[in-house]
């Protein structure tokens, strides 16, 4: 039976991560600053930010992989350099504390925003990929642009981790979110609520995806946009090119509700696909 670790295992993604695990016969190992042991076979309460509570919980717990999801989950919640330090170290102390005790895969979450909140302007071409320029400006996205670029760093060292993944999560729907939010007309996007790029995905999607990648090796660290099946509004997609990227290049056929992220990557490198779509709700 092989151990998983999840930072963040209290939280919302963490927790689905953790029962996707159980399920397929993982040992869980839950690790958070809220004492919520959840599903988890094992519960470390863990402050991120500290090295030495990262490292040793990881000598204790001996996983054979990493899940890094604890972090603040979005700007505006605490102030701007506690988003910062909190998301940034967070992430290099678990890449550190994998590298020191030889555990060679970490999942780590990135976001949507780290590409940078206001794009209308500067989409160079849709549908967006991991080639796509990055612009980020507050604390949180300059924050998720830094837990990649540690990764890079920590897969260019020699030993572990030597399979790394970080995942741009767009809003991550729960069942009863997609009851309830979804969909967003014209209107909202206007007002600019949840506009950017229009992008979802169901939390089991979500889930199944990082657990993929926790069996998988990679040659050193990936960086996977993530998307559901389609967008998030009932507006068609051209004609939502149209109306809030009329500058940029179109360089495949998007038709009906195709989502404007390009997941081709997840799909070649792990076999994942997002299946769960809330149209079908």
């Amino acid at each position: 039976m092989q151990t998983i670790l999840v930072t963040g295992g209290a939280g919302r993604i963490g927790s689905a991560v953790i029962a996707h695990a159980n399920e397929a016969g993982y040992r869980t190992v839950s690790v958070d600053r809220v004492r919520d042991r959840g599903n988890a076979n094992r519960f470390i309460e863990v402050d991120v930010t500290d090295a030495g509570e990262v490292y040793s919980a990881v000598a204790m717990a001996e996983p054979d992989a990493i899940v890094h999801l604890g972090a603040i989950p979005n700007a505006g919640s605490d102030p701007d350099h506690v988003v910062y330090e909190s998301n940034t170290m967070g992430a290099y102390h678990v890449f550190a504390a994998a590298a020191a005790t030889g555990v060679e895969t970490v999942c780590a979450a990135s976001s949507i925003q780290a590409m940078g909140t206001s794009v209308e302007e500067w989409v160079e071409y849709l549908p967006v990929d991991e080639d796509h320029p990055m612009v980020p400006r507050n604390p949180y996205e300059l924050g998720k642009e830094a837990v990649e670029r540690l990764a890079d760093g920590f897969a260019r060292r020699e030993g572990s981790p030597t399979s790394l993944a970080t995942f741009r999560f767009p809003h991550v729907q729960t069942d009863e979110e997609f009851k309830e939010w979804l969909p967003q007309e014209l209107a909202d996007l206007r007002s600019g609520t949840g506009r950017f790029l229009f992008g979802y995905c169901a939390i089991d999607d979500v889930a199944e995806l990082v657990l993929t990648a926790t069996t998988t090796d990679l040659d050193g660290h990936e960086r996977f946009w993530v998307s559901g099946p389609d967008t998030r509004t009932t507006v068609p997609t051209e004609d939502l090119i149209e109306e809030f990227h009329p500058q940029a290049t179109v360089t495949e056929s998007l038709e009906e509700n195709d989502p404007l992220i390009n997941t081709a990557k997840a799909t070649e490198l792990l076999g994942w696909e997002p299946s769960i779509s809330w149209r079908d709700w």
